[in-house]
């Protein structure tokens, strides 16, 4: 028993790594199997089953609900590479974890290393963030994010947009954390903090990828 298609078992992960061909395309987390699976079913077949339920329970908030998945985990959200240098990310957790900035930070090499050239002709990658779902986020998040920050090369970033809801505390740890940001990347970069999604979509252009 398998599901999947190959064009989704090559870019789903887990964690924020890139899965491997050998590895089942579906497995997020274990669960129980169903009541229902055959005792002779293999491990893998569970497995594969129980991780295309999460998958088809796992949904992107709106203006995403209607992309196609590229990068998933069921405790961080999801991200699209859409080209010409831009990443965007969804966080589903309303809480920011060491965890959940190290998914997104594995999401963001892994993105680097995969699309190295698109990305430096583009002139550095354009992150749009949208974090409307958080509420709040621990210091060893931010540590975690800055840390990896730091380990990339000098003008890695040519802009940054983060999209949060209207909450004046987060905001001000955002702008806080955005500030700190600007001083690793040598003032270079233009970091903002935005709240309409919509808003930065049409300015920016930003379409699903082909």
């Amino acid at each position: 028993m398998r599901f999947g298609s190959p064009r989704l078992r090559h870019s789903l992960v887990r964690g924020g790594a890139l899965r491997r061909e050998h590895e089942p395309s579906w497995v997020f987390h274990r669960i129980n199997a169903p009541k229902n699976i055959a005792s002779n079913t293999s491990v893998c077949d569970v497995e594969c089953f129980t991780g295309m339920v999460a998958l088809l329970n796992s949904k992107p908030a709106a203006p995403f609900a209607l992309w196609p998945i590229q990068l998933y985990d069921p405790d961080a959200g999801f991200a699209w590479y859409t080209g010409s240098g831009i990443l965007i990310t969804q966080v589903c957790a309303e809480r920011g974890t060491a965890p959940v900035a190290t998914i997104l930070s594995n999401w963001i090499d892994e993105t680097l290393a995969s699309h190295r050239e698109e990305i430096a002709q583009s002139g550095g990658l354009f992150a749009v963030h949208d974090w409307r779902q958080v509420r709040r986020y621990d210091s060893a998040a931010r540590s975690v994010w800055f840390e990896r920050m730091k380990k990339r090369p000098k003008g890695y970033l040519r802009k940054a947009i983060v999209i949060i809801a209207d909450n004046p505390l987060l905001k001000m740890a955002v702008a806080g954390g955005n500030l700190l940001a600007a001083i690793s990347l040598d003032g270079h970069t233009k970091v903002e903090l935005a709240s309409d999604i919509h808003a930065v979509m049409r300015q920016h252009s930003l379409m699903p990828p082909k």
